[in-house]
């Protein structure tokens, strides 16, 4: 992607925020959200947040998760090295290229 040409990045990237936006205010309209709780995991050095949410709330979830990721790439908006979900191993490999 050329960085320089602010008329093209502009036409890559107005879609995917025209998107964004439709997504959200359809998320924020319509959808009826579920009730979740928290539990904290105690490790005596630490406390670690574990959310209670119901396996039917999570599909969709995981599905938009996909499907903005997926448009995004299409627009050219992450380097290479970035990808969904990226663990700390995954993201070591490519330290050298980010730094």
């Amino acid at each position: 992607m050329i960085v320089g040409n602010t008329k093209l990045a502009s036409w890559l990237v107005l879609p995917f925020l025209v998107g964004l936006s439709r997504i959200k205010c359809l998320l924020l309209t319509e959808r009826a959200f579920k009730e979740s709780g928290i539990e904290f995991f105690d490790t005596y050095d630490k406390l670690i947040p574990c959310y209670d949410i119901e396996p039917v709330e999570k599909i969709p979830d995981a599905y938009l998760d996909q499907f903005l990721f997926f448009e995004a790439d299409k627009c050219g908006l992450f380097p290479i090295w970035i990808k969904p979900a990226i663990g700390y191993f995954e993201y070591s490999r490519f330290s050298s290229l980010i730094s």
